[in-house]
Order: structure tokens, then C-alpha cells, then sequence
């Protein structure tokens, strides 16, 4: 199905050229395997997944997020992560002294 703006042979051929490899399934975009994300639906995709699975670090928190979504990129993770009270609190108790070890 093309969209109603796309008449023309010319134009739907564009159309498939750009849009090679994306699908819609059960109202969802996707890209091969991998779900595209609206910037309205991002921070619920990471939230939903963050209390999942926890804090299992920024770099694999990205690198699961990229094996199923696009439309998320590291930079958006990066911050999302690092606003989290789960990922802060170790940060937290460093700063206050509470996580060294203490010398006698």
C-alpha cells in the first residue's frame, strides 16, 4: 500500500527505493528485525526496558536497546542512564565517602 500522495508510477518507485527494508506489523515500524521508535515513544521504550533489566551499565544498556530498536541513538542513552537514581546512587555514596575503604 502506498500512501495517498504517492499516484504516480515514477513517485511510488521513489517511495519503495527510499523506503527498502521497512514493514509495518501489528500497527509497529520496523526495519528488518528491529522496531523504529518515535522520538514520543523513546524515554517510554527506555524506561520500560531500564526497570526490566536494571543498571547493567550504559554500553550494554545501548548495545541490547540497538540489537532491538532503531531510532534510539547512544548520545540518548548515555543521558537517559545517566539520570537514573539507580545508576546514581554508587556515584552518590563515592562522593561521600562512603565507599572507600578505610586504612587503620
Amino acid at each position: 500500500h502506498y500512501p495517498e500522495h504517492v499516484r504516480h508510477p515514477s513517485q511510488r518507485q521513489r517511495f519503495v527505493t527510499k523506503y527498502k527494508g521497512f514493514q509495518v506489523e501489528r500497527d509497529a515500524l520496523y526495519y528488518g528485525k528491529r522496531r523504529v521508535v518515535s522520538n514520543q515513544n523513546r524515554d517510554d521504550v527506555l524506561r520500560a526496558h531500564y526497570e526490566r533489566i536494571g543498571d547493567i551499565g550504559r554500553d550494554r544498556f545501548y548495545n541490547f536497546l540497538k540489537s532491538k530498536y532503531l531510532g534510539i541513538t547512544r548520545r540518548q542513552t548515555a543521558t537517559f542512564v545517566a539520570n537514573q537514581e539507580l545508576h546514581q546512587r554508587p556515584r552518590l555514596l563515592l562522593q561521600k565517602g562512603m565507599g572507600r575503604a578505610s586504612h587503620t
